[in-house]
């Protein structure tokens, strides 16, 4: 919440300012994913320059995808689909200043040019103020999040419970049995639960069978 605040209060500042605004390009990189899962394999990059790293790493290759935002009445209001890189940026910078190459992966690297409207009128459909964050829209936030997960699972849960079903049959300890299952109907957050304590309880059995002689 406290960096989608600062993101609001810059584009507040750069929307009051009419002759500021029409003459700014505003560029949010993300550097991280945030956990989320991400389908594509990362692909091959070109490394930027011959020498590896003093361990070796080629550095050849592109890491999971992360948000990147342009903000400005010179873009227009859609997502893009190209493959871009952090360096996209540079290469963009680059071109526009006529620059000489700073890597070779910033000269193979596609631009962000493709999204900027030259020629045409600036937008006036951008909103004129953003609502800043507060602290009571990350308490908001955060029960909105612990109300989505108690009304279901995720992926990696369900996996998790799927698995526990069947390594209850190779559990040998009956006493327990009737509590996980009962414990299985009791809601979303039990199941969870009884599901890492199946995955637990079958771990420390395969443990203790391999001691024995």
């Amino acid at each position: 919440m406290a960096a989608q605040a600062l993101l609001a209060h810059v584009y507040n500042a750069l929307r009051g300012n009419a002759k500021l605004w029409q003459s700014t390009l505003l560029v949010v990189i993300y550097d991280e994913h945030g956990g989320f899962y991400d389908h594509v394999s990362p692909p091959s990059a070109v490394p930027p320059d011959p020498n590896k790293s003093p361990e070796g790493f080629p550095f050849d290759r592109l890491g999971v995808r992360v948000p990147a935002v342009l903000v400005s009445p010179w873009v227009g209001q859609t997502v893009i689909h190209e493959e871009f890189d952090h360096t996209s940026l540079l290469r963009y910078l680059s071109d526009k200043w006529s620059l000489r190459s700073l890597t070779e992966r910033v000269t193979c690297a596609k631009s962000i040019v493709t999204a900027l409207r030259f020629g045409d009128q600036p937008r006036d459909d951008t909103p004129a103020v953003l609502a800043v964050p507060t602290e009571a829209h990350a308490v908001a936030a955060e029960r909105m999040l612990a109300a989505a997960t108690a009304e279901q699972l995720n992926p990696q849960q369900q996996a998790l419970v799927a698995f526990s079903e069947y390594l209850e049959q190779e559990i040998e300890e009956p006493v327990g049995k009737p509590l996980r299952s009962a414990a299985m109907t009791a809601g979303l957050p039990s199941q969870v639960m009884t599901a890492k304590d199946r995955v637990a309880l079958f771990l420390s059995q395969q443990k203790a069978r391999a001691r024995l002689p």
